[in-house]
């Protein structure tokens, strides 16, 4: 899974054990790398180099699984890209103060 800081920071981290699955990956986009990590069964990595950094971590974790991208109110994750995405909404689930939504990603033509 990908998520921005912010995400990351208003959930205090999970409080280390994220919810869709304590032992899923984690790859934060960041500026700056926490100094504490909420101990938990998460594993987290934080990624300064940029979106396409963390895809393509996220994506060598995942091996055959598919990739979640996590995104808020924060930093635009894919400003930088030299290329338009559309998302297409595949799935919600409803959990107690939180919606995990799936999206298609598809990259658009110029």
């Amino acid at each position: 899974m990908i998520t921005g800081r912010r995400t990351y920071d208003i959930t205090n981290g999970w409080n280390g054990t994220h919810d869709l699955g304590g032992s899923i990956p984690v790859f934060v986009l960041t500026e700056s790398v926490p100094t504490v990590v909420p101990k938990g069964t998460t594993p987290f990595t934080f990624i300064t180099a940029g979106i396409e950094s963390a895809v393509k971590e996220a994506k060598e974790a995942a091996g055959d699984k598919n990739v979640y991208v996590i995104v808020g109110d924060g930093v635009l994750l894919f400003k930088d890209l030299d290329y338009r995405i559309s998302m297409t909404q595949v799935e919600v689930r409803n959990y107690a103060g939180v919606a995990h939504i799936t999206y298609r990603l598809q990259k658009d033509e110029a």
